[in-house]
């Protein structure tokens, strides 16, 4: 089991509409308040995303809270009904390559703007679950004291990581729009109160051939 990995993109320079990337060997800050941006890689080995299986027995949302309920003031648990009910850790401060190989935990993405939750998995581990969720789905994040947030999946994206003129992309598999991994990252771990999940899409043997994104809106 491979440590997972990050790709190393960006220098950017971002406004409220406006984009430019620069692609550099290294990751580097971009010029946002000492903001980084990242994109998390994750690698999965040889698992294959079709036909994974929900967890066969399942605890209630109430159960679960129970269990990941330590007093801690930050995200400890991730429950979708009847599929999901996984633990979830945090990077180590500073750490943005760490994504945990513990099948039974999620990992929080820290490089995210306030109120946007990104939480990472592999997926040949707690992520191959991830492909079983669909738009109109309940999502439930719990803390360490007991308090539950509900979000609702309104979309899920899936990309192809492609290489233009030597500068890594990701074309939309759907639209096939293709964009840079500044305005990627912009999308799914900037902006409004939201939560994202992602893991990689693995096809043709390539184990990180692709990314796919779950979008989901707090419900009020």
């Amino acid at each position: 089991m491979r440590r997972s990995l990050i790709f190393t993109l960006v220098m950017t320079i971002f406004w409220w509409i406006g984009v430019t990337v620069f692609s550099l060997p290294q990751p580097v800050s971009a010029d946002s308040g000492g903001f980084q941006v990242f994109l998390p890689l994750l690698t999965n080995g040889s698992f294959n995303n079709a036909n994974s299986e929900p967890e066969a027995s399942f605890p209630s949302l109430t159960q679960f809270a129970d269990t990941v309920k330590n007093g801690e003031n930050r995200i400890t648990g991730l429950y979708v009904e009847k599929l999901l009910a996984k633990p979830v850790v945090p990077q180590p401060s500073g750490d943005y390559e760490f994504i945990s190989n513990d099948a039974d935990a999620i990992t929080q993405f820290m490089l995210t703007t306030p109120g946007v939750v990104g939480l990472l998995a592999h997926n040949h581990l707690a992520g191959k679950l991830f492909f079983e969720i669909k738009p109109g789905m309940r999502v439930f994040l719990l803390d360490g004291k007991g308090k539950t947030t509900e979000y609702q999946v309104i979309e899920i994206y899936s990309y192809q990581l492609v290489n233009i003129d030597g500068v890594e992309k990701y074309q939309d598999l759907e639209t096939a729009d293709i964009i840079g991994t500044a305005q990627l990252f912009a999308k799914f771990y900037m902006g409004e109160k939201h939560l994202t999940l992602q893991t990689c899409i693995s096809r043709d043997g390539n184990p990180s051939w692709g990314r796919l994104f779950i979008y989901a809106i707090p419900v009020n």
